[in-house]
Formats: C-alpha cells, sequence, structure tokens
C-alpha cells in the first residue's frame, strides 16, 4: 500500500486536505529500523522528526520499565518535535519496524489544521496518565501523582507585599 493511502486512513492524517496531503507526500521519509534500535534516547538529542508506524512495534520507556508498546498507526516524536524539546522517554524497537517519518518543518504546517492540531494535544494528554499511573510505585515516578502536600518538605515561607526582591531572599 502507498504510504499515502495509508495515512490517510490513520488519524489524525484523516483530517487533512489537498494541499496538505502533497505537503506531506513531498516531505516522507520511510525508515527501516532493526529490533532493539533505540530510535529516541530520553534527556538525548532534540528529536528532528514525527514518527507513524507502518508495521511493527516500538516501546515507551523510562528507565528500562515499559510504559506503552506502541503498533501499527501510532505515532511518536510528537512532543520532542513540536516544542523542539528533548525526548521525555526512550522509544525503541521492539521487533523491526517499518516507520514513515516527518521532519519538524513539516510538521509544524500540518499543525495549522485544528484537527490534527487536536490530536496531538490528546494523544499526549493520554501518555501523560499513563506514564504517571505506571510510574507511580516506582522511584522515577516519585512526585508525580499524589496530594501536592506530600511534596512540601517545609513550611511556607512569606514575606511582606512590599517587600524587595533581596528582602524576600
Amino acid at each position: 500500500m502507498d504510504p499515502i493511502e495509508f495515512l490517510v486512513r490513520t488519524p489524525p492524517f484523516d483530517a487533512l486536505d489537498d494541499r496538505e496531503l502533497d505537503i506531506l507526500r513531498r516531505s516522507l521519509e520511510i525508515v527501516v529500523l532493526p529490533p532493539g534500535h533505540r530510535i529516541l534516547t530520553r534527556a538525548g538529542v532534540v528529536t528532528e522528526h514525527l514518527y507513524v508506524i507502518r508495521k511493527g512495534t516500538a516501546r515507551l520507556e523510562n528507565d528500562g520499565i515499559v510504559i506503552m508498546v506502541l503498533d501499527e498507526g501510532e505515532t511518536f516524536g510528537a512532543p520532542t518535535t513540536i516544542v523542539e524539546a528533548q525526548a521525555s522517554l526512550d522509544v525503541v524497537a521492539d521487533e523491526e519496524l517499518l516507520a514513515y517519518r516527518l521532519p519538524r518543518a513539516t510538521v509544524e504546517r500540518l499543525l495549522q489544521n485544528r484537527d490534527f492540531n487536536s490530536f496531538f494535544t490528546a494523544r499526549l494528554a493520554e501518555r501523560l496518565r499513563r506514564t504517571a499511573e505506571r510510574l507511580r510505585d516506582t522511584p522515577s515516578g516519585a512526585g508525580l501523582t499524589g496530594p501536592i502536600g506530600d511534596l512540601i518538605a517545609r513550611n511556607l515561607v512569606t514575606v511582606a507585599e512590599d517587600a524587595s526582591v533581596g528582602d524576600a531572599a
């Protein structure tokens, strides 16, 4: 199946118009990655691409703990590509992975489509929730969930409203 045919059947790419699909078509890259290949590294280099899995699976990991397994049609790299940040999780090919890769400039143009943009906002919220649940009882998850009061180590310090920054310090 042609990559574009696959993508137009896959959210959020199914929301793109003909002009946006043409942008997608001109910049799409196809990559094949071997099992065990570390595609993104937590706190590594800034991600330059959004990936869409065509065939195979990839694991999202935190300190070796599998947070989620992604398969056909799922994406990764969006949060780090969109905000030009380091990955917060490792992404590892679980088996041979055939993926479509989109450069940051293309993703930025496609994000102007409201439905495309909303998809990634909702997906990020869901992944954050699942990560917090999965790491709740591990050293990596300390402070991710629970009452904020549990994180406070000392009493609140206040200063007068008219105090200078030097006085507050």
